[in-house]
């Protein structure tokens, strides 16, 4: 996984397509390589896993448990 360096990701893509659309680059794949801030690449974190894991579980248990809340309406 890579995580942006930019702080705010978003914002930096609104501003390419609007820098594409302005005419300031001929397509949307030059703006992004000539505007792109690069990124921090991240490893798997395997200890972690676990837990992420479990939580993902419960997660899909309460989504689950709210859908039939919501048929009861």
């Amino acid at each position: 996984v890579v995580e942006p360096l930019a702080d705010e990701a978003v914002l930096l893509g609104t501003g390419m397509i609007a820098a594409t659309a302005a005419g300031l680059f001929p397509d949307l794949n030059a703006a992004c390589v000539a505007m792109q801030q690069g990124g921090k690449t991240r490893e798997p974190n395997s200890p972690a896993a676990g837990r992420f894991d479990r939580d993902y579980r419960v997660f899909l248990e309460m989504h689950r448990q709210r859908q039939a809340l919501d048929a009861i309406r």
